[in-house]
């Protein structure tokens, strides 16, 4: 970034060369990102040094903002917001954050995870139009997330607010107001293991374009290991034509589950395993 060194001249950095400079320096570094909206205004697809399109992260980085209701990072549809790791292993930690209007790509419409994401008391809003998943946990990836709400982004495949592959960990947060023309409104899990502790999934709608394609308004899992305690899935649509389920009656959940007790799930006629102590129904 320019430090504003040479007489007269006012310091000046955007965060896209603040990422770019802490890719090119090994070892784990920190932005500091004040109050502002971090708009992307670069366009461009497929390049993975954070010259263009999307902000790659490839070396271990904490974003801190300000409060996710005051820093907000943006895309503005030229691409997806984030990828983690396009090139190496890393780590990074997204703290009092907002990352909203990704577009554009496949997959991981926010954010694509082939590394690690720990995302803090953020929030995920407003991301449009990609294939499977606001944010898609690839196979070699994982995400914790604590604190944080993802809401009211739209995919045309699966998993209108997070596809799983590799390993998701959901604690404190919130899933709602999110939807998948295929199964899996809120959250769509194929494999690995996940686990939800203190999770409310609400409102969101899976067979959005109702053509009979999708199931779990709230949650489908396909395959993997999936705990969950302490954790509400409710008021979730599915739109799809089997049996009953018109949207009036719908099957919150979809698939095994592994209860640790204490959960709510308005309907559990598609989805197993919610018989611990505590649980309702």
């Amino acid at each position: 970034c320019d430090t504003g060194d040479m007489v007269g001249e006012e310091p000046e950095c955007t965060l896209r060369a603040a990422i770019q400079q802490t890719n090119a320096s090994p070892g784990a570094d920190v932005i500091l990102l004040p109050a502002g909206e971090y708009v992307l205004s670069i366009a461009g697809l497929g390049e993975n040094a954070a010259a263009n399109g999307d902000l790659d992260i490839n070396d271990d980085l904490s974003i801190i903002g300000a409060g996710p209701a005051v820093t907000i990072i943006g895309a503005n549809g030229i691409d997806r917001v984030f990828e983690i790791s396009p090139l190496s292993a890393a780590t990074a930690n997204m703290t009092h954050v907002t990352v909203q209007d990704g577009g554009m790509m496949a997959s991981g419409r926010a954010i694509n995870i082939r590394g690690t994401l720990n995302l803090i008391d953020s929030v995920v809003r407003e991301n449009q139009g990609g294939t499977n998943g606001t944010l898609y946990v690839q196979g070699e990836g994982s995400l914790y997330m604590e604190g944080s709400t993802v809401y009211n982004n739209t995919v045309t495949g699966f998993g209108g607010g997070i596809y799983g592959i590799g390993d998701v960990d959901i604690v404190n947060s919130t899933i709602s107001g999110n939807t998948a023309d295929g199964s899996g409104g809120g959250i769509y899990i194929e494999d690995g293991g996940h686990s939800l502790s203190s999770v409310t999934i609400t409102e969101n709608t899976a067979d959005a374009n109702a053509d009979d394609t999708g199931d779990g308004g709230g949650i489908y899992v396909q395959s993997g290991d999936v705990s969950v305690q302490n954790s509400v899935i409710a008021q979730n649509s599915d739109l799809s034509g089997d049996g009953e389920q018109d949207g009036s009656d719908p099957w919150d959940c979809y698939g095994d589950f592994i209860s640790e007790g204490y959960n709510f799930v308005s309907d559990d006629q598609a989805c197993n395993g919610f018989d611990a102590t505590g649980d309702l129904t």
